[in-house]
């Protein structure tokens, strides 16, 4: 119904309006438009840049669940563990450097990428298992210098780079198999689970939002069909694992992509904060942690 209501409303644009992108696929939660207004030229002739708008409709997502309400749960995480910020921060960061956080294109999504952070640091005993159930609309983000104190370091971003690299077993057991996409949920406690059996897929990742009100088996991941992909997208952070635990200098880490291999250089301190004391100076950094439901 969503994307019915958002074709005709293409259809009826006025000259004003350009469609920039249409996100209207099946595994897209919220179908979006993404228009480019065009301002009128003043008077002397000078022109304004477009500004962009995105476009959705109704309430809820494609599986019933209130739009915003996984921002509210993620949220309330964050909010409560200064390291579960920065860890999101630093991933997703790497993710897009990576060109490995657009779920249209056949990777995770940036919300695909924090759950898999929650979820690590909830089973490695960094977060605790309830840190999801409560909303964080009305708790304060922490400030920017708690999250620089509370850095993880370079060991704990390779450990988690490790625990998706291992994930590579998911998708040997489902090939094997042939059953419902293998992976992991959040609520009511972290585990693995096994997708639907009619559910495409390569991986499963259960939308806690959805699960939370009694709709199961939402798959986070459901962008995810090919195994190329995803064993691309492992190998890369098996990569970021060795990378760092080689010395990799953090700057380059999050700045540029990496090359295939660990680079040469003499190992540091595995306990060594990544980029402790600094304020980050590229706009991504510091936009890309509330967007955490993007698509």
């Amino acid at each position: 119904v969503q994307v019915s209501h958002l074709q005709r409303l293409m259809q009826g644009l006025p000259a004003s309006f350009q469609v920039k992108e249409t996100r209207l696929d099946w595994h897209v939660r919220v179908p979006i438009l993404i228009l480019d207004f065009l301002p009128a030229a003043t008077p002397s002739g000078d022109h304004f840049p477009p500004i962009q708008v995105d476009v959705s409709m109704g309430d809820l997502d494609s599986s019933g669940v209130r739009k915003g309400h996984v921002d509210r749960l993620i949220q309330g995480a964050l909010s409560r563990s200064p390291k579960a910020a920065c860890l999101v921060l630093l991933v997703k960061r790497w993710a897009k450097i990576e060109g490995l956080n657009k779920s249209f294109e056949g990777h995770l999504s940036p919300l695909a990428w924090t759950l898999l952070c929650l979820y690590f640091l909830v089973v490695t005993d960094r977060l605790q298992q309830n840190a999801l159930t409560a909303s964080g609309w009305d708790v304060p983000s922490p400030p920017s210098a708690q999250l620089c104190e509370s850095c993880v370091s370079h060991e704990e971003l390779a450990e988690f780079f490790d625990m998706v690299a291992g994930f590579q077993k998911f998708l040997e057991s489902r090939e094997k198999d042939r059953r419902g996409p293998m992976g992991i949920r959040l609520m009511p406690d972290c585990r693995p689970l096994t997708g639907r059996p009619d559910d495409p897929a390569v991986f499963f990742l259960e939308d806690p939002a959805a699960r939370a009100v009694s709709i199961n088996g939402v798959n986070v991941a459901r962008g995810v069909k090919s195994p190329e992909k995803w064993r691309h997208l492992l190998s890369r952070c098996q990569g970021a694992a060795k990378a760092l635990r080689a010395g990799a200098n953090p700057a380059d880490f999050f700045a540029r992509r990496l090359a295939a291999g660990a680079p040469k250089a003499a190992l540091r301190s595995k306990a060594r904060p990544m980029a402790k004391n600094r304020t980050p100076t590229d706009p991504a950094e510091s936009s890309e942690l509330p967007a955490a439901s993007s698509e």
